[in-house]
């Protein structure tokens, strides 16, 4: 049982760089063209809104870009991961919450640029924590699926009949020690090689405690070991799992501590509701990213128990119904 832990600990490894690869691939490009798209997006709505501006409130708008512009360019890198992290868009918003409170616009231009300087509903969905979280999800949906193939190939091969004992015959502890070989010829042959293995460790203590309920016992045990060895292996799911609302919440606190940060004036509440509707997106994404993952990594283990209890019947059906402990002259 050893050696068949070390194998699937060694496929586990290396289906968790697979996936990590995998992730990368799929993630990186998708959310950097998604994000390249809503910047563009907000970028025309910017203009489009500083177009339709009076004189005077597109006079103090450009000088506030102008000081915008001046912002260092890793700054500007941040904004293809975070689209909504551009102050241009701010500076503009800051603007007209101001003109409109100093009534230097009419009410109907005010309400006509909030709505044209609104955040799509795509930007919502994009942010620094926010693709921390596709990621891990990505991630973890990736090694889950990886996991649940290698389960459904494992008790594909319950089909197979290794011994290959016909209905009604019966094995005694001396028979039992012939039926070795045909284990070990599966197993060479790459076939059923965890069905093998339970039933092998089973004949071996039937051959030694000459008992049918020891050889059942042993299926039972080394089933469940298999069961919680599956269990071990998703440590690093379930941290993934646990992470992906973590990271929600910080976001959340850094969208309040910025929001508390510009607290200081109520001309600034425009700016602090910006902040907190950020806050909150990323705590919605997450928690809609956690149930998925949470999903999939129930139907694993609703998998991993159904994989538990087909290799308990398969072995009672090809070789624990068969053993007996009485002798031949008996049997006949």
């Amino acid at each position: 049982m050893t050696g068949l832990t070390e194998r699937l600990r060694s496929r586990i490894r290396n289906d968790d760089l697979r996936a990590l690869l995998l992730t990368g691939i799929l993630v990186i490009p998708i959310y950097v063209v998604l994000s390249l798209w809503t910047t563009h997006s907000l970028n025309t709505r910017l203009g489009d809104a500083i177009d339709t501006m009076p004189a005077g409130l597109r006079a103090e708008v450009d000088a506030k870009l102008a000081e915008a512009r001046k912002l260092s360019a890793l700054d500007r890198l941040l904004t293809v991961i975070n689209p909504l992290a551009d102050d241009r868009i701010r500076f503009v918003r800051a603007s007209v919450a101001e003109a409109a409170a100093q009534e230097s616009i009419s009410r109907e231009d005010a309400v006509r640029l909030r709505y044209e300087l609104r955040d799509s509903l795509l930007a919502k969905t994009l942010g620094y924590e926010q693709f921390i979280c596709y990621v891990l999800a990505v991630w973890t949906v990736v090694l889950l699926r990886a996991r649940h193939g290698r389960l459904r190939a494992e008790r594909s091969e319950l089909v197979e009949d290794p011994l290959g004992l016909a209905s009604g015959q019966l094995v005694d502890p001396i028979d039992a020690a012939a039926l070795h070989q045909p284990l070990l010829a599966a197993r060479e042959r790459g076939r059923a090689v965890t069905l093998c293995e339970v039933l092998s460790r089973s004949l071996l203590r039937f051959e030694v405690a000459r008992e049918v309920a020891a050889a059942e016992s042993v299926v039972t045990t080394e089933a469940g070991l298999l069961a919680d060895s599956r269990d071990a292996d998703l440590g690093l799911i379930r941290f993934a799992a646990w992470a992906i609302p973590s990271v929600g919440f910080i976001g959340t606190v850094r969208g309040i501590g910025a929001a508390l940060a510009v607290a200081d004036s109520p001309d600034n509440i425009g700016e602090i509701v910006s902040y907190l509707a950020v806050a909150f997106d990323t705590t919605l994404i997450a928690l809609l990213l956690s149930i998925i993952v949470m999903f999939v990594l129930h139907q694993y283990q609703r998998s991993n128990d159904a994989m538990t209890a087909a290799l308990i019947r398969r072995c009672d059906d090809i070789l624990v119904g068969h053993l007996t402990t009485q002798p031949r002259d008996a049997q006949t």
